[in-house]
């Protein structure tokens, strides 16, 4: 298992506040996943379309023998308005 720090600005298409999920796009890339608690507040202070900078945790997981391949789950820790 790895661990990643990922800056990124894009904009966020989607996510909940009450199930702590978020969408955000990046040219033709959306990255999936969850919110921290920290994140989930300062998500209330967004809208949907929004540009923003985001502190995103990236955590790849290798599967034995290879026979998978190694999936990533991403954890929002931060985000502020791209305005900001």
């Amino acid at each position: 298992m790895t661990e990643e720090e990922l800056h990124l600005t894009g904009v966020l298409v989607g996510g909940s506040i009450e199930s702590s999920r978020f969408e955000l796009k990046l040219n033709d890339e959306v990255y999936r996943g969850k919110v921290s608690d920290a994140a989930r507040k300062q998500m209330e202070t967004v809208t949907f379309g929004a540009q923003i900078h985001a502190t995103v945790k990236a955590t790849t997981t290798l599967h034995e023998e290879g026979v998978i391949e190694p999936t990533t789950s991403y954890l929002m820790t931060k985000l502020v308005p791209a305005d900001k």
